[in-house]
């Protein structure tokens, strides 16, 4: 099954150039133009990744990763943030409403491909242990129930 993308970008000549990076790989692409567009989609769909660009009408990139961070914790729905500006306090911010990462424009496509693979092959890895986890958990709580000695 391909894992999904979804760019939220309201730039169309930026959009098209994220989009184009993918046009070779395994993932499937989808975008957005505003932030609403966004919520839509995320509560019909469960993208892989977000690529969600901080300035945009409507709903700041922002307000859009406070709203996602309500519903899906990093592990669930990574969010890699897109911004023209380098600004360490506007970054120091992004990481800490729950970013997963970010990109500073223009955007170095071999460094585009090279994290985006990164973070989703390790929520990857985070929700097939998490699951495994769980079914282990589950196997103890069984077989402790079955080994109980009955009086």
């Amino acid at each position: 099954m391909k894992k999904e993308i979804l760019i939220v970008e309201d730039c169309t000549l930026t959009k098209t150039w994220l989009t184009e990076q993918f046009y070779s790989t395994d993932y499937e692409v989808n975008s957005v133009d505003l932030g609403e567009d966004c919520i839509s989609y995320i509560q019909e769909l469960k993208p892989s990744l977000i690529l969600l660009d901080i300035s945009m009408p409507g709903i700041s990139g922002l307000g859009l990763l406070d709203y996602i961070r309500s519903i899906h914790d990093m592990t669930e729905l990574p969010v890699t943030i897109i911004t023209s500006s380098d600004d360490k306090e506007i970054l120091t911010d992004v990481l800490s409403a729950g970013a997963n990462d970010y990109f500073i424009k223009p955007i170095d496509p071999v460094i585009l491909m090279a994290k985006i693979n990164l973070q989703i092959q390790f929520n990857s890895i985070q929700f097939n242990s998490i699951q495994f986890n769980s079914i282990q958990f589950n196997s103890i709580q069984f077989n402790s129930i079955n080994i109980t000695p009955t009086i």
